[in-house]
């Protein structure tokens, strides 16, 4: 049996230059198509836009056969041909506007490639990792902030100021590590009269190593050791040396950081009298940065050989990258005056000297400051 050529059970309702089509009695949803003619019945079909529902249609265009309601009707079926002729034109328009042929051209080689249009019916290729593509599936920002910290992020910074065993954690892949020595103390001072004067020598600061590694699977800790800080010299001695700092793990060499040396006293004179400073701190094993420490201050004095008024300038503690050096510190005068150096602050820094003049009492040097190990996890 040929399929119908036209529609026309029920009735239909249309306004004057409308689009909206409402049946009774219609069964349009399974029997009508977009593309089919409404109103042949009047001579002159209308396209239908959308089948809504199997009572309402709507027209592409105005209703120009005047208004009707309830009244017979027919819409014109649009043969299977004529829509695949449609189609097939609408493909070729498609085809020869540039977008498509521009993709044909598109070289693919190598992979992790991603596909772009730069501009009307041009298109382009452009690098899309593995990585990439991980971030690009996330739903939300919250999923995408979770894939970027996911690898080869700092997550992780450990400041150790004590000798320990150091456990990495399981998500780190690599690391950065810094190890500073400990700071020297300044020197104490010791006139032995009142004709005399003596200024100490600032401490020198530690030495400082810096590498970044790979932490292999199979490394699970690294052992650390943490310099201890040079005592200020007292009753006129020279101050102490700081402690050396390091760090070693498997498959990361050790990296040190000396300490630093202690400041100077000198013989308590009733002439001019100078000091170096205590040498700064040695490093070794950084992958990227040994650095040796800063050397402390000098000291100057003279007693009243000189002049009648004496003079005593201590040596500055040297300062360090994580720290500051101990303040120095001056006596002068006539008569006894004198002042204990000052202490570093932070960590690798060294000691002030102490400072005396006019008569035998002392005066100690500050002390210098421990040293650092810090070490930064990255996933």
């Amino acid at each position: 049996m040929p399929t119908p050529s036209f529609y026309n059970t029920g009735t239909a309702t249309v306004a004057a230059l409308g689009t909206a089509v409402t049946g009774q009695g219609t069964a349009w949803l399974n029997s009508i198509r977009p593309g089919d003619l409404f109103g042949t019945h009047k001579g002159a079909g209308i396209r239908v836009l959308t089948v809504n529902s199997n009572t309402s249609l709507t027209l592409a265009y105005a209703w120009t056969g005047g208004a009707q309601t309830t009244a017979a009707y027919e819409i014109a079926i649009t043969p299977d041909s004529a829509r695949m002729q449609e189609t097939t034109r609408q493909l070729l328009e498609l085809l020869t506007n540039g977008t498509l042929s521009s993709f044909a051209g598109l070289d693919g080689t190598g992979g992790d490639k991603g596909v772009m249009l730069s501009g009307a019916g041009v298109a382009a290729t452009f690098p899309l990792t593995a990585y990439a593509r991980t971030l690009l599936d996330d739903a939300n920002n919250t999923d995408a902030r979770a894939t970027l910290l996911a690898t080869g992020n700092l997550h992780r910074v450990t400041a150790i100021t004590a000798s320990t065993t150091h456990s990495f954690a399981t998500a780190s892949k690599s690391c950065l590590i810094e190890v500073l020595g400990g700071g020297g103390g300044g020197a104490g001072a010791n006139p032995t009269g009142a004709t005399t004067a003596s200024a100490g020598a600032g401490g020198g600061a530690g030495g400082y190593a810096r590498g970044f590694y790979a932490i292999a699977a199979s490394t699970t800790i690294a052992n650390v050791t943490v310099g201890a800080a040079g005592s200020g010299g007292s009753a006129g001695t020279n101050g102490g040396a700081g402690g050396s700092s390091s760090c070693s793990a498997g498959g990361i060499s050790a990296l040190t950081g000396g300490g630093g040396g202690g400041g100077v006293v000198p013989q308590a004179s009733a002439v001019t009298m100078v000091r170096s400073g205590g040498t700064g701190g040695t490093a070794s094993g950084g992958a990227d940065v040994n650095a040796p420490g800063q050397s402390g201050g000098s000291s100057y004095s003279h007693g009243s050989t000189i002049n009648s008024t004496m003079n005593a300038l201590s040596g500055q503690g040297a300062a360090s990258i994580y720290g500051s050096g101990g303040d120095a510190v001056t006596a002068r005068g006539s008569s006894a005056a004198g002042s204990a150096g000052g202490a570093a602050s932070g960590y690798g820094a060294g000691g002030g000297g102490a400072s005396r003049v006019g008569d035998a009492n002392t005066n100690s040097g500050g002390n210098g400051a421990p040293g650092l190990v810090i070490i930064w996890e990255f996933r």
